[in-house]
């Protein structure tokens, strides 16, 4: 009925208070013209074609748009913006060094709502509070309308954000000079590389758990993927779960950072076995299982080399666009494949970065092994059944610089539950060699190597 009406005349009563107050905004901005998701996009998904067709423009839209109004005091739609605003209280001042000097002095919360406290700095006190402790600050589809938009002007609930290519400032007398959010803009078209499309990826799994609907993980972020691959002068045919083709190894080559979603193997294959719905293949780094991953490139800081034979990505998308929504996601890899020897296994007291303590193997040779699992064992009994598949290697000088040591990174496996008879395999973490950076405890030349030696390639595909 609504839906019926609004295709004959927009009656603003019938508005959303967001919405009222948006319209409010654009005219005392002398803006004739604004979108509005909700009603410029039919919501109805079973027709397929109007929403699908504008989730791949969104980047576009943002873009092209003279300013992106966001939300940022509000809770839901039905709450405006315009009159929200946190307590505040102005003390008059005068100086006992100068008489003549007299002004007010702004007192504000130093939190964002109960229980949540916080003790900000000077410089990020603002953004903070406004938005990144925000409802609107935590859901998944506002990400790519942060990045994407030319400009942006936030109404927070003490402040008002603005931001554009050149500065970002917040309107209450507070400025910075290096911008509160990585705008595209210019920028990708001189910094479209693999760290760059990581932090994009890292910021919006911070907000993945605030998508409504769990199977809008690829849809929230396809305007935003389709952009920077444009600019990257990639295909869409290299986008895979999230992924790029040109920097699928060093991609794969992800651990979880923080708190484990999974604290057993079988809760984990349990999750990643029958998926319903389904949304991603457990190797993609947006696996819904895992909020917080991070690149072994980081770590090593340089590109790893391949010590597989074939790799091949097989993505199933739902529809017709290679960035939205998947039904399957295969990895073929024919590699070196060895079975985990669980009773070389330590668990580690401390190891930075990580923040959950890993595993470390010595099967002997003198070479030390780094698991980093995707769940929290407690006995070395659970990791029985991990396969270990190379996937790759890294070569450096040791630190006398005569001789090289050689890392190697892959992935671990394992089958479906025991006893369902689910032969597939999963991802369920990775491994990886530590460089030799020091003379204190030097490992054997080529002990790395040689754990995989007399291993023939098999081809597996990761499920």
């Amino acid at each position: 009925m609504i839906e019926a009406k609004l295709s004959l005349e927009i009656q603003e009563h019938m508005l959303p208070n967001v919405v009222k107050d948006a319209i409010s905004a654009a005219r005392s901005l002398d803006i004739p013209y604004l979108w509005v998701d909700a009603l410029c996009i039919r919501q109805d998904r079973t027709d397929g074609g109007d929403w699908e067709e504008h989730v791949n423009v969104m980047g576009k839209i943002y873009g092209n748009a003279r300013v992106t109004i966001g939300a940022i005091s509000s809770t839901s739609c039905q709450e405006g913006f315009l009159d929200h605003q946190e307590p505040e209280l102005y003390v008059h001042y005068r100086s006992t060094l100068r008489p003549g000097a007299t002004g007010l002095l702004r007192l504000r919360l130093g939190y964002f709502g109960p229980g949540r406290a916080y003790l900000p700095s000077l410089n990020d006190e603002a953004f903070i509070i406004n938005s990144s402790l925000s409802v609107w600050g935590s859901r998944g589809w506002t990400y790519q309308e942060e990045i994407m938009s030319t400009r942006f002007l936030g109404f927070g609930k003490t402040e008002l954000l603005f931001s554009c290519p050149s500065s970002a400032s917040c309107l209450g007398g507070y400025q910075r000079i290096d911008k509160f959010m990585p705008q595209n803009g210019l920028d990708w078209r001189h910094k479209s590389d693999f760290i760059t499309w990581y932090y994009i990826i890292r910021g919006y799994n911070a907000r993945s758990l605030g998508l409504t609907y769990p199977t809008d993980m690829f849809p929230a972020l396809a305007g935003l993927a389709r952009t920077f691959g444009e600019a990257a002068g990639l295909l869409d045919s290299d986008y895979v779960a999230g992924m790029w083709k040109p920097w699928l190894l060093d991609s794969l080559l992800w651990y979880t950072k923080g708190k484990y979603e999974a604290t057993n193997l079988d809760y984990l294959l349990r999750c990643v076995a029958s998926p319903q719905p389904y949304i991603t293949p457990t190797w993609s780094w947006l696996n819904s299982n895992m909020k917080s991953v991070e690149p072994l490139l980081l770590e090593w800081g340089l590109p790893t080399a391949a010590a597989y034979e074939r790799l091949e990505a097989i993505i199933v998308p739902k529809g017709q666009d290679a960035f939205g929504e998947i039904t399957e996601g295969r990895l073929q890899v024919l590699g070196k494949v060895v079975w985990l020897p669980v009773v070389h296994l330590e668990r580690v007291k401390e190891c930075f970065p990580f923040t959950s303590k890993p595993w470390t193997m010595d099967p002997g040779g003198g070479h030390r092994w780094h698991l980093c699992l995707d769940w929290a064992p407690l006995r070395t009994e659970e990791c029985k059944g991990l396969m270990m598949l190379l996937m790759g290697s890294l070569k450096t000088k040791r630190p006398d610089r005569t001789t090289s040591d050689t890392s190697l990174a892959g992935l671990l496996l394992h089958k479906g539950q025991p006893g369902t008879g689910d032969g597939r395999l999963f991802r369920v973490g990775m491994f990886y060699s530590a460089p030799d950076l020091d003379d204190l405890d030097p490992q054997p030349e080529g002990s790395a190597e040689r754990f995989f030696e007399g291993c023939v390639d098999e081809l597996v595909e990761i499920f």
